[in-house]
């Protein structure tokens, strides 16, 4: 009888198993390759999140000719959801310098020699000359999920519990009349326009930075007045995260911080 070539069926099975090891470890090894470039990924938006944000906040303040103290009290708005401070309870629209990672500014007028005859542009209304109001403060995502607000973050449950960073503006011009600070700047009380607070009131909140840590220590703005010959500075530190899955693997870049010596904010 002629002698038959092949395989026993238990070479047959070693064959098979020594397979789907080989399978087993190339797509382990494939798994933990995409989840790094995905981390890496998210690691690098997060960095440019964070530093474009602190780049747009440290260019305001330096401008700034007034950065308001620790202690200034700010209501933004009578309601909106974009102006809305989340981190007290109850929640308002009120914001306090220093006890809330809250910061604002008065710019001046983009073109100086141009007028200002309203709080915002439309035909035949000039608003190039009109002095600048800029805040920015933290939410909640989920809270801006569940708005109206055209601008939203995308919804993503693993991280419902992170911030954003926002950034409000407003022309200030309020009853007819546009705001100057004219010869009383050194005046605390035209400073903090505690007198005329719907000057900076009726703009709307917009995202500047998405997956911000909620943490108050590593998310401040923290201001120190000029006094005497030592300049103003201010501090931004900021501190990204974002979650691939709830609670657990997340990518942290922070906290990071940028000090800026607003060039026009005098003692």
């Amino acid at each position: 009888m002629r002698e038959q070539n092949g395989f026993t069926l238990l070479e047959l099975l070693i064959g098979l198993a020594i397979t789907g090891i080989i399978l087993a470890v190339t797509t382990s090894l494939f798994t933990t390759t995409l989840f790094s470039s995905t981390d890496i990924n998210s690691r690098n938006d997060l960095i440019s999140e964070v530093q474009l944000a602190q780049q747009v906040i440290a260019g305001r303040t330096n401008d700034a000719i007034y950065v308001y103290p620790v202690g200034s009290v700010l209501t933004l708005n009578t309601s909106g959801a974009s102006t809305l401070n989340t981190l007290i309870t109850p929640s308002s629209q009120t914001w306090k310098v220093g006890t809330q990672p809250f910061l604002a500014m008065i710019l001046p007028p983009s073109v100086p020699t141009a007028d200002c005859q309203g709080a915002t542009p439309s035909t035949g209304i000039v608003t190039a000359g009109c002095y600048r109001f800029f805040a920015y403060y933290p939410m909640l995502r989920s809270a801006l999920l569940s708005s109206t607000l055209v601008d939203v973050p995308k919804a993503d449950a693993n991280n419902a519990s992170q911030w954003v960073i926002m950034e409000y503006r407003q022309n200030m011009f309020s009853g007819g009349v546009a705001w100057s600070p004219g010869a009383v700047l050194s005046s605390d009380s035209v400073k903090t326009l505690s007198s005329a607070p719907t000057y900076y009131m009726g703009g709307v909140g917009r995202i500047l930075a998405d997956y911000i840590q909620p943490s108050l220590a590593n998310v401040k703005f923290d201001v120190a007045a000029p006094a005497g010959i030592t300049p103003g500075r201010v501090s931004i530190t900021l501190t990204g995260q974002r979650f691939r899955v709830a609670s657990t693997q997340s990518s942290l870049i922070g906290p990071q911080t940028v000090n800026v010596y607003p060039r026009n904010w005098n003692p």
